[in-house]
């Protein structure tokens, strides 16, 4: 009877114990749809882990390693970057300027076009500054008395054929410097008794620019003289008063205005020739060269009345 009592016991316990297990293994709608629930939203395998995507709403910490730059606040601006905002100022002008194929968007402007409005005079060094200061190019224009050397006797017309001696002779000379030359006042002489102060022939005729020629003749008419065009005149005549040129021997000295001797040369019989004057050499222009008669020789340019000579003018080549 006791074993059957704790077998009847035994059994009941262990069938509630069994019906209260399985009893608490049932699950109700509510933990199945929670089930569901957490299976759409558990990660899988397959998926990344959410602690490795950042939170959005998280700001970034800043980096407060550098203590000499510390974040900047809301009140506070950068401050603009100089050169980037002007090499994009530049590019942005370039850009304007050139068109998708990167030609100019207009024709330039011709440069010439305001010179043509221009008055010459407004600029400077133009040449009618310098009209007086003539052919040579050099000096200034303030013309001054000559000295010893500046000025070389280069042609001597002795004995003309064309027309009279008292008419057809004349004397050239050369300016060998660099300086306008003022030749008033100067004379015409030999070592005997002629002497004579030359004079103008025209307004401001005794001027002689650098490398100029300046001629004295005994007669200023053009249709007189033989056709040479004069620079100044001298009063001929043979026995003092006057200068004149002998036809076998003389000489010829051209003296300042302060009776300085400024050039001379001499010859003798047979240097002159009848109807041609007698030229120095182009290449023995000189005030020590003028005076060897080797260096002379007959001018074979023609004059317009027919004798030779080139007065006012670069001489012949001697041969």
């Amino acid at each position: 009877m006791f074993f059957s009592v704790l077998f009847w016991l035994g059994f009941g316990c262990s069938e509630t114990g069994l019906s209260s297990v399985e009893k608490s293994e049932e699950s109700s709608w509510f933990d199945d749809a929670s089930a569901l629930y957490r299976d759409d939203f558990e990660p899988t395998e397959d998926d990344p882990e959410e602690d490795d995507v950042p939170d959005q709403d998280e700001e970034p910490t800043p980096d407060l390693d550098d203590e000499d730059e510390p974040p900047l606040t809301d009140d506070e601006e950068p401050e603009a970057d100089i050169d980037s905002g002007a090499d994009s100022d530049e590019e942005s002008d370039a850009d304007s300027d050139s068109d998708s194929d990167g030609e100019p968007d207009s024709e330039p402007e011709d440069e010439y076009e305001e010179e043509e409005d221009a008055d010459p005079d407004d600029y400077a060094g133009s040449d009618h500054e310098d009209d007086e200061s003539s052919s040579s190019g050099g000096g200034s224009y303030s013309p001054r008395s000559p000295l010893p050397g500046e000025v070389v006797i280069t042609e001597l017309m002795i004995n003309p054929v064309a027309t009279d001696d008292d008419t057809g002779e004349w004397v050239e000379v050369q300016n060998v410097s660099s300086h306008w030359l003022d030749l008033s006042g100067a004379t015409l002489a030999d070592w005997g008794v002629d002497g004579v102060e030359i004079g103008a022939a025209y307004t401001g005729s005794m001027m002689v620019a650098p490398g100029g020629f300046f001629t004295i003749c005994a007669e200023a008419d053009y249709w007189e003289n033989g056709g040479v065009d004069c620079d100044a005149t001298f009063h001929y005549w043979t026995m003092g008063g006057g200068f004149a040129l002998s036809n076998t021997e003389d000489e010829v000295s051209l003296i300042s205005s302060t009776g300085t001797v400024l050039d001379e040369v001499s010859y003798s019989e047979g240097f002159a020739i009848e109807g041609e004057a007698m030229g120095l050499r182009t290449d023995r222009i000189s005030p020590v060269a003028n005076d060897f008669a080797s260096n002379w020789c007959e001018q074979i340019s023609f004059l317009p009345f027919g004798d030779g000579g080139t007065p006012g003018e670069t001489n012949d080549s001697c041969w």
